[in-house]
Parts: structure tokens; sequence; C-alpha cells
């Protein structure tokens, strides 16, 4: 059973369907709609895609820079140290780095998290103290402390067995580096930079990095279970999960990439749009371009996320001009919160065969 959830398919450039049903909160008997905002997991890292991609069309900086060109610390694979990691490579997922069990430390709740042991799922009891300990860090320190030398979690496990630019292996932490290198390289902060260049022009009046700019009103409480709320957080690498935004606000930027794939878009031309889309790694299983995936088959372009108590699916198919939509304000930690999430993409799969 789901607490609440909104959808929205895309036809040729416009919203054909859009709304919200169930409760943004249970508690209260509070209404999702079509405007009610939360976190959308890794669908925020597309943003971040979009915005290296836009800070190369600006002359800002190359794809192919070595990361430590523009980081004000140094970072390397100790297995490889004089190979070079460079900004595709991170924006790919080949860049060598491997998330740690410490990327939970990432999670900074409002409150604490007091649940019932017996009533949450297996895997999730070992996160609850840690996720009640955890407190807030600059980005450039927790970075710090797991990849360089030295660092409280650093460990050679962090760091894959393959040089940079050859296996893919999906990194959160690198995400978040990434945001670091665009604010060193444009000189504004990332929340400055997607907003100018990404929410403002798009009128994507809803959507923030920003907790503390929320209305929580209009936020969904977040469930790790049907009745089991969770706090509001933040994350310490807030751009690899953390943008919060409503279904109408990212169909509005969905519209936007689909138009920029087709050349008809305004906030990155063709040629960019579609070499953050195409998959680096050409004869791997790796499906990752700029932080952009293409499914097996390759028709879909898009991502998924999934962080506590969230879930969203956002992918569109160029060669019908369709995209779809899916925020959930709870992550299936059960067979029958999986089956309740299938059943609401399969519908939507039923209506875009329809239209």
């Amino acid at each position: 059973m789901l607490p609440g959830f909104s959808v929205a398919v895309i036809k040729d450039g416009a919203i054909k369907y859009e709304d919200g049903f169930g409760f943004a909160d249970i508690e209260s008997k509070k209404s999702y709609t079509k405007s009610t905002i939360q976190n959308i997991g890794s669908v925020s890292k597309t943003f971040i895609g979009v915005a290296l991609m836009k800070a190369e069309e600006l002359g800002l900086l190359d794809l192919d820079d070595p990361i430590n060109d523009y980081l004000p610390y140094h970072l390397i694979n100790p297995r490889f140290p004089t190979e070079k990691i460079t900004i595709r490579h991170i924006a790919s997922h080949t860049s060598g780095l491997n998330d740690p069990d410490a990327y939970e430390r990432a999670y900074v709740f409002e409150g604490k998290l007091a649940v019932d042991p017996s009533t949450i799922p297996r895997g999730w009891k070992k996160y609850i103290k840690l996720y009640n300990e955890n407190e807030g860090l600059p980005i450039d320190s927790f970075i710090i402390s797991v990849y360089a030398k030295g660092g409280e979690y650093y460990r050679k496990k962090n760091f894959l067995r393959k040089k940079p630019g050859v296996q893919y292996k999906y990194s959160n932490i690198g995400a978040g580096i990434a945001s670091r290198i665009l604010e060193e390289a444009s000189g504004m902060s990332f929340s400055n930079f997607t907003k100018q260049y990404i929410f403002d022009e798009i009128g994507m009046t809803s959507t923030t990095w920003n907790l503390d700019e929320v209305k929580l009103d209009d936020k969904a409480t977040p469930y790790l279970t049907y009745g089991q709320a969770l706090p509001h957080y933040s994350l310490i690498t807030f751009a690899d999960g953390g943008l919060i935004t409503s279904i109408h606000d990212l169909s509005l930027y969905l519209i936007e990439m689909m138009k920029c794939y087709e050349g008809k878009g305004r906030v990155l031309s063709e040629e960019k749009c579609k070499e953050m889309m195409e998959p680096y790694l050409k004869d791997s299983k790796s499906p990752y371009g700029v932080f952009w995936s293409r499914s097996h088959s390759g028709l879909s372009i898009g991502h998924n996320g999934g962080d506590p108590g969230v879930l969203t699916n956002m992918y569109f198919m160029p060669s019908k001009g369709i995209g779809k939509i899916m925020m959930v304000n709870i992550m299936p930690t059960d067979k029958s919160t999986e089956e309740a999430i299938r059943n609401v993409w399969g519908v939507l799969k039923k209506y875009e065969e329809k239209i």
C-alpha cells in the first residue's frame, strides 16, 4: 500500500496527464496533489548533468579535465596513483570511486527516528542508530573523510581495482564531487547555478535544494513503511539526491529535456543534450552518459531514485515523444509496496500506449 503518489504523462511537448493520489501525510489526512513537493532521490543527479553541460557550453570547464584541476584537495585512486580521474569519469560513474557504508553518514534528519525495530524491514535496522547519530558536515569535509588518505572513513576498498574510465560503478559521493567541481569552475553555489540556468529558465517555481526554504505543509511526509513516518531530512552530498520538487515542476523539466533532445530546447543545445544522454562506455553494460542513463534496450532515457521514504521514476522515449514520471512518498521495503509501485507504473504504460 502506498501513502501517496503523483504521476505525469507527457506527449509532444505537453503535459497530457498529471495528478496526485492518496496522502501526503496519513495522520492529518493531507492529500497528495500535483503541487505536493518531496525529495526525488537520484533523479536529482540529472540536474548535475545538465549543469555540467551548461558549464561546458559557457566555457567554464571541459568534461575531460582532471577533477583535481578544480577541487581544493587532491583525490586519486591509490591503486592507480598516476591515472587522472576526469569530470566525465565522475559523471558516467566510471571514476573508480566506490561508495562505502560511510555514505549513509550523509543523511541528516531533522529529528530522531523513533521507530519500533519489530515493525521495520530487517535491512533497515542497522541504519536507525547510525541515522540518529548523523550530524551536518561541510561537503568537502565529508568527501575528504572518505577518499583522502588519513580520512576517518578512508579505506583502499573505497576504490575499484580498475583504472578510471574502464569500469562502471555507481557512486553517490562521486555525484557530490561533481557538484563541487561545478561550484569551483563557475564561482557560484550549485544551488544558485541550477536556479539561474535551469529552474528559472524552465519556470520551476516550486523547486529547491534547500530544506530551509521549504514550507513543510507543502511537503510530503516520507514513510519507511505505511504509517511509519520518517522525519524530514537533507543530505550532506545534497546534489546527488536532495532536490525537492513537485510532479508539475518535474514535468516542465522533462518537457524541456525532451525538446532539448530534438534541438528545440532553451537550456542546452541539441549536441550537448545528446552527448549528455549517450552512454560513455559503448561496449559495456554501463548505461550512463553525463548522469543520464539509457534502458537496457536503449529506447528509454532518464533516471530513477530511491532514498529513505521516497521513490521517483522519470523516463522518456525519443522515438515516441512520450515521457512519464512517478513520485511516491515511501521507499519499497516490502513486497506489497513493490507490487503497488509496479502497478502504478504499469497503468502509466497502458495510458502511454493509448496516446
